[in-house]
């Protein structure tokens, strides 16, 4: 069954088709938490999802992918709907068994402080989620309170 292999909020990236190994990604400020300089705000981030353990079965046609980021309350602020995951064409099947994937998240409101959780489905069926904490930060770079 495919599972997360690694999950990262960044402010940017893109992928280098042109890489020798052709599966290439440059990430600009990964981010442990995601720091904003003050709520509510619309920010845009990307994040970058590592796909593991896909089934050599799995690796035929196309699949979907899909992204979904609420707080713990379950106010959903990210829902990327179904995306579409094609294999490169000629790709030898059982040599790989992962794929890098990238999503521009643009202008997602942020309206609160604590946790976001992170879920990830694959084909419609859950693989797993990621918890990452939502803070803002002053000028300074000091965490503020609400007191």
């Amino acid at each position: 069954m495919a599972r997360i292999g690694y999950l990262v909020y960044c402010g940017g990236g893109e992928s280098n088709p042109g890489a020798a190994s052709g599966r290439s990604a440059y990430l600009s400020n990964p981010m442990p938490e995601i720091c904003l300089p003050f709520l509510p705000t619309a920010y845009s981030l990307g994040l970058a999802v590592g796909l593991a353990d896909i089934a050599t079965a799995q690796i035929d046609g196309t699949h979907n992918l899909r992204i979904c980021c609420e707080y713990e309350s379950g106010r959903k602020i990210f829902d990327s709907g179904d995306m579409p995951l094609r294999w490169p064409a000629g790709l030898q099947v059982g040599k790989v068994s992962g794929m890098q994937v990238y999503v521009d998240m643009r202008n997602v409101v942020f309206e609160e402080r604590g946790e976001l959780v992170t879920k990830v489905f694959f084909d419609g069926e859950s693989i797993g989620e990621y918890k990452t904490l939502v803070t803002v930060v002053g000028a300074e770079g000091d965490v503020q309170n609400d007191s």
